[in-house]
């Protein structure tokens, strides 16, 4: 899951869970970091229409460790905003 609205870089970050039966703390939610789906991304544009695009997904170097985060290229911005 992934949230760009206003990003200038069009890029996300993935979100991070703590389960209930865990003490609500800053590293419970580090430790438990969600993974996009990998095949499903897209644009959704404020008219309600959505344009699927291939991100590029980075995991290495990412702090909490595991964490991901997405970046979309210029080339797939591009395809969906003009319909090429």
């Amino acid at each position: 899951m992934t949230d760009m609205r206003g990003s200038p870089l069009g890029a996300g970050y993935s979100y991070r869970l703590c389960p209930a039966t865990e003490e609500l703390t800053e590293a419970c939610f580090q430790q438990h970091p969600l993974d996009f789906n990998q095949d499903k991304q897209a644009i959704l544009f404020p008219n309600g229409t959505s344009v699927a695009i291939q991100g590029v997904f980075i995991d290495e170097g990412t702090t909490p460790k595991g964490s991901q985060w997405v970046r979309c290229t210029k080339h797939a911005w591009y395809q969906a905003c003009m319909g090429a």
